[in-house]
């Protein structure tokens, strides 16, 4: 652990080892992956695909797509 939680309810690690040292010592483990579009982009650039990331979430984005 990074940090000594043993005073909280509710604790927070990174990882693997974070997950290792949580798991025994709790009666519940949640995983939230919040790296999905990052693991996305990588597998996808290392692969070969270029990427053309665009922050908006509505009809524009058919303009966008359709300009690249």
């Amino acid at each position: 652990m990074i940090y000594n939680q043993s005073e909280f309810n509710l604790r927070c690690e990174w990882g693997l080892q974070g997950v290792t040292q949580l798991a025994p010592i709790s009666d519940v483990v949640v995983i939230v992956d919040v790296l999905s579009f990052s693991t996305c982009v990588e597998i996808a650039t290392n692969n070969g695909a270029i990427i053309f990331p665009y922050p908006m979430k509505d009809q524009s984005v058919i303009d966008y797509a359709k300009s690249v």
